[in-house]
C-alpha cells in the first residue's frame, strides 16, 4: 500500500490456484486479533499525541491486575521496575501498555482507533454489556479482530506523517466511450495524529526491527524499517501478524517463514502453558511428492497452526482465529 495516495498495490487474500470467483478474500474479508500492533496505535499514539507521554516518560513495571483482578503478564513472565515508553515498545511490555491506556483513559485510546480507521470495534452504544471499551484493548484483545487491510492503513498513517488514507483498490472506472462511470482517485483523508508524534512512533519502532521483538522483519539490503510484531519469537506464539513500514512502502504480512526459529514439535494430546491447556490434534495431506503434517493447537477460542514436511518446520500461520469463522480444513493447506 502507498502510504501517500492511499493505493493498494497488491493483495493476497489466499494460496493456491484461484479456482473461483468472490471467493473469500482474507486481507480485506477475514478478522484477525491485532495483539500487540495495537499498542502503538490505541496506547502510545495517544499517550504520546495528547501530550501526557514522551518516549522518555517513565512506566511502572510490576505486577498488576486488571479491575476485576486478573492479573496483567509480561510475555517474557519477567518485571523491571521501571520503564520508558520506547523500552516498553521496543521489548513490548503487556504491564506498561495496560497502565499507560488505563491512565490515558479507555474512551482516549478508543476514540484514536476509531480514527485510525478500523471499522470492527464494538462500542457501547453496539453492546452496552459487551464491548471494547476495556483495558485488555492496550494488547490487542477485541471482540472481532481486525481486518488486515485496516491494519496496514492504520501503519501506514504513522508512515504518512499521521495522515490517515482510506485505502483503494481501484482510482477510475470508465465506459468504452472514455466518460468517467466512477471516480475513486482522491481518497479520504484526515490527520489521526501530529507529524510529531508520527515521527516518535515510527523511530521508536525502528528499534523493534532493529534489536528488540521484530527483529524477523529486518530487510536484507538495510533499508530502513519500523513495525511492530502481534507476539515476540516464542514457541506457540512464532507466527507474527507483522505491519512493517519501508521508505517506499507499507505492507501487512500475516505469514512469515520461520526456518530460523527453533519451534518444538507438537504432539497430540493436551499441553500446558501457563493456565492454558492446548488440545492438539494432528492432519496428514500429500500435495505432490511432498507430505505435509500439520498440528492444530485450541485453547479456548483460539487456534494456532504450524505445518512440517520431512522432519522440517516450514512455516506457522498466525492463530487467534475464532472458531466459528476458521475451519480445520481451512487451515490445512501447505505453503
Amino acid at each position: 500500500m502507498d502510504q501517500y495516495t492511499g493505493e493498494v498495490k497488491a493483495i493476497v487474500g489466499g494460496r493456491g490456484e484461484k479456482t473461483a470467483s468472490f471467493s473469500l478474500n482474507r486481507a480485506t474479508d477475514s478478522h484477525r486479533q491485532p495483539g500487540s500492533c495495537f499498542k502503538p496505535l490505541g496506547v502510545y499514539a495517544p499517550a504520546i499525541d495528547t501530550g501526557k507521554y514522551t518516549l522518555a516518560s517513565l512506566i511502572e513495571d510490576s505486577p498488576y491486575t486488571y479491575s476485576d483482578g486478573t492479573p496483567v503478564n509480561n510475555w517474557d513472565g519477567k518485571y523491571i521496575g521501571q520503564a520508558t515508553v520506547r523500552y516498553a515498545i521496543l521489548h513490548s511490555m503487556n504491564v506498561c501498555a495496560v497502565r499507560t491506556l488505563t491512565d490515558i483513559g479507555i474512551d482516549t485510546g478508543m476514540k484514536y482507533l476509531e480514527n485510525f480507521g478500523f471499522t470492527t470495534l464494538v462500542s457501547k452504544e453496539d453492546d452496552p454489556a459487551h464491548n471494547d471499551y476495556n483495558q485488555s484493548t492496550a494488547l490487542g484483545g477485541i471482540t472481532n479482530g481486525v481486518y488486515n487491510i485496516e491494519l496496514t492503513a492504520a501503519y501506514a498513517a504513522l508512515a504518512n506523517n499521521g495522515v490517515y488514507t482510506k485505502p483503494i483498490l481501484y482510482t477510475k472506472v470508465l465506459d468504452h466511450d472514455g466518460n468517467v462511470i466512477l471516480d475513486n482517485s482522491t481518497p479520504e483523508t484526515h490527520q489521526v495524529v501530529k507529524d510529531s508524534t508520527a515521527a516518535l512512533l515510527t523511530n521508536a519502532m525502528q528499534d523493534v526491527i532493529k534489536r528488540g521483538t521484530g527483529t524477523a522483519a529486518q530487510l536484507a539490503n538495510g533499508m530502513p524499517a519500523s513495525g511492530k510484531p502481534v507476539l515476540p519469537n516464542t514457541v506457540l506464539t512464532s507466527g507474527l501478524l507483522l505491519t512493517h513500514r519501508t521508505i517506499h512502502a507499507l505492507s501487512g504480512v500475516d505469514m512469515i517463514p520461520i526456518n530460523q526459529w527453533r519451534i518444538s514439535i507438537i504432539r497430540p494430546g493436551t499441553k500446558s502453558c501457563g493456565k492454558i491447556s492446548w488440545t492438539v490434534s494432528t492432519h496428514t495431506r500429500s500435495s505432490g511428492k511432498e507430505l505435509y503434517h500439520a498440528c492444530i493447537c485450541r485453547a479456548e477460542n483460539s487456534m494456532f497452526c504450524h505445518w512440517s514436511s520431512g522432519g522440517q518446520q516450514l512455516s506457522v500461520l498466525h492463530g487467534i482465529f475464532r472458531k466459528r469463522n476458521r475451519s480445520d480444513a481451512e487451515l490445512l493447506r501447505p505453503l
